[in-house]
Formats: structure tokens, C-alpha cells, sequence
């Protein structure tokens, strides 16, 4: 079983967040699978991060627990929790059979959400390393995602992971990352 540990935060380039918090999280936060028993549990997490963006969002807890079952029964290895004192605060769902027309097989990040009283602090950029780590595991060569095209404050961030934009569809922008992954050389 994959366990992303947060080892120690960025510094703090914004200033946002507390720095006590952050050095709690820095030793307190796991990152682990999502348990099918406990999606119920992510419901408000995932309300709580869509606060202010709801035209992107399901809106209903119906629907949320619904989309929830299907990003699990996508690819239940792909799907991790950040956990704080035992509390889910974020997740992140990621499909690495998904297949793009542009790019072919990619690791698609379908959902990466933060509880809203625990953003920029870290934790959505730890859970994004865990969504490569297990892109990478799985062999995919590409992370791509669906981004709301007037979440600008997402859509930035992405950009500073190294995401790029490379199409504009309906109220969604999309963004691919390229992940370079060295092959085992053969001997032939």
C-alpha cells in the first residue's frame, strides 16, 4: 500500500496559513487509499472546497456520494485521502486507464479537493505528488485534468506544477502534464 507521509512544507511564499499549523501538518498529515467504507465521509470536504465555485460542483450530498462511488470504482488505488488527526480534510482521485485523443493513455485527475479551513497550506500540492507517484507507477506518461475556466486561482496553481493548458471546452480549460519517466535501458 502506498503511504505518502508529508514530510516538511515549502516555505510559505504568500504568507497564508498559520505557521503553526503548518508545522503540525508537517508531521501529522498521512496521505493514504481512500477506504471504500469511508466515502461517505468525504462529502463535506468535497462541499466545503467547492464553496464559491458551485457551477463547477455536484451540489446535492445525493450527487456527491454518487460521483464518489464512481471515482472509486474507476481505480480504487488511485483514489488517496489526506488525513489530520484522523479527520479527512482532502482528497484526490486519479484514473491511470484513461484514455485522451490528443495524448492517448493518461493518468486522469478527475477530483483534487482541500477542505476549505485547510488550504494553501500544503496539502493539495502532497496529494498531487501522490497522484504522479502512483501516474508513475502505473507507467502513464501524462497527468491531465479538467480545470473550471474561471477558477483562476486553480488554474494558476497547475500552471506552477507544470501543468499546461492545451484546449478550452464549454466552462472547462484543459491541462496536461508531461512526466518524464526513465525506462530501464535493455540489453539486447
Amino acid at each position: 500500500m502506498v503511504r505518502c507521509f508529508l514530510r516538511m512544507l515549502e516555505e510559505d511564499k504568500n504568507g497564508c496559513g498559520s505557521a503553526k499549523l503548518k508545522e503540525r501538518i508537517a508531521h501529522d498529515l498521512i496521505i493514504r487509499r481512500v477506504r471504500q467504507d469511508e466515502l461517505n465521509k468525504l462529502v463535506s470536504v468535497y462541499l466545503s472546497a467547492y464553496e464559491g465555485l458551485e457551477e463547477y460542483a455536484y451540489t446535492s450530498g445525493s450527487e456527491v456520494r454518487s460521483y464518489l462511488r464512481w471515482l472509486y470504482r474507476g481505480d480504487p488505488d488511485g483514489f488517496f485521502v489526506a488525513e489530520l488527526d484522523g479527520k479527512v480534510v482532502g482528497f484526490v482521485a486519479v484514473h491511470t486507464n484513461w484514455w485522451d485523443k490528443r495524448i492517448g493513455r493518461t493518468a486522469e485527475i478527475h477530483e483534487l479537493v482541500v477542505h476549505k479551513k485547510y488550504q494553501r497550506i500544503g496539502i493539495g500540492t502532497k496529494l498531487m505528488e501522490c497522484a504522479i507517484e502512483h501516474a508513475i507507477e502505473s507507467g502513464c506518461n501524462f497527468v491531465s485534468l479538467w480545470v473550471g475556466s474561471k477558477n483562476t486561482v486553480a488554474r494558476e496553481w497547475y500552471r506552477r506544477l507544470g501543468f499546461e493548458e492545451v484546449g478550452e471546452g464549454y466552462y472547462w480549460v484543459r491541462m496536461i502534464k508531461c512526466l518524464s519517466i526513465s525506462h530501464p535501458e535493455r540489453n539486447d
